[in-house]
């Protein structure tokens, strides 16, 4: 599974109703927790995973911080 940038910068996009484009928008715009849940919900759709270990706050604050959310949740559904 490839993990695209511009692919989780639209689902954010999506969810805050701004266009977000790097990660300094990412920190201008910290989302409430409502929204953070959303994400949540869209990258286990977009990319197939069950996302339930490493989630901490800052998490969203950067494009790498939500990769590695991905990449640390993606084993998850290997059974």
């Amino acid at each position: 599974m490839k993990i695209e940038k511009i692919e989780i910068y639209k689902i954010i996009s999506k969810i805050s109703k701004k266009k977000i484009v790097n990660d300094k928008q990412l920190k201008t715009y910290l989302l409430d927790s409502l929204a953070m849940m959303k994400i949540i919900i869209e990258l286990e759709r977009h990319y197939k995973i069950q996302i339930i270990k490493n989630i901490k706050p800052t998490s969203f604050n950067t494009i790498k911080g939500i990769i590695k959310l991905i990449n640390d949740n993606k084993k998850t559904n290997k059974k």
